[in-house]
């Protein structure tokens, strides 16, 4: 993913197919870590682990939705 607020917005079709617009892709991309156990899973955390990670991911979603042309977050 670019930042590029230049970026086109000019649409094609894969194989022609209106079912499949492409456009350039104009975002960022981020990750952040709430648990350093490989295959853990949430439940495994303590109540102050799970409190630190949605307090960063407000964090995070605060800050980056001050960026000029940041219009969604999706976390995953």
């Amino acid at each position: 993913m670019t930042q590029d607020p230049s970026a086109s917005e000019q649409e094609y079709h894969v194989r022609g197919n209106t079912l499949w617009p492409v456009r350039k892709v104009n975002g960022r991309c981020e990750l952040v870590c709430f648990n350093l156990i490989r295959g853990g899973v949430p439940a495994d955390l303590p109540v102050s682990g799970l409190r630190a990670g949605v307090e960063t991911w407000a964090f995070r979603n605060a800050e980056i939705l001050t960026i000029d042309g940041i219009e969604q977050i999706f976390p995953f």
